[in-house]
């Protein structure tokens, strides 16, 4: 919170990127059988994720995407809402489906993703896939 009593968009977007790897993890190690815990579709997933934010965030920002929307009211929500869709959509075409990865896409539009940010994120993402196959055999479903 903010000296004021607001939440700032950078806030928000940790929050998001908590809940994406919290529910990440939840996958990984609870229902770590399951198709969206192998390591194509969870760094897939997040890495397509990843790329198609900022794009969006840029786009609808650069002069041209300025003349297409205006002065749009629901700006963040339009921006928000084509960053999770062309990831879900993205994610689809590539057979990397990871629905969790939304919330990525989610906090990426909130506030940007810095380079730091994103290596920090992909880091993580990879460290929980490494630990969940250096664990699978060990491991039992318990959904």
């Amino acid at each position: 919170m903010t000296a004021e009593g607001i939440v700032s968009s950078s806030e928000v977007a940790s929050g998001f990127l908590v809940a994406t790897l919290g529910s990440t993890v939840f996958i990984l190690f609870i229902m770590h059988r399951s198709g969206t815990a192998l390591l194509r579709y969870t760094l897939g997933g997040h890495l397509i994720a990843l790329g198609v934010a900022p794009a969006i965030t840029s786009l609808v920002s650069s002069g041209a995407g300025q003349c297409l929307v205006g002065d749009f009211s629901l700006l963040f929500e339009f921006e928000s809402s084509l960053a999770v869709d062309l990831s879900m959509f993205f994610m689809a075409a590539t057979d990397t489906e990871h629905p969790l990865a939304a919330g990525t896409a989610l906090a990426g539009v909130t506030s940007g993703f810095t380079r730091e940010l994103a290596l920090f994120f992909v880091a993580s993402v990879f460290g929980l896939v490494v630990v969940h196959r250096l664990l699978c055999s060990r491991m039992r479903d318990l959904y």
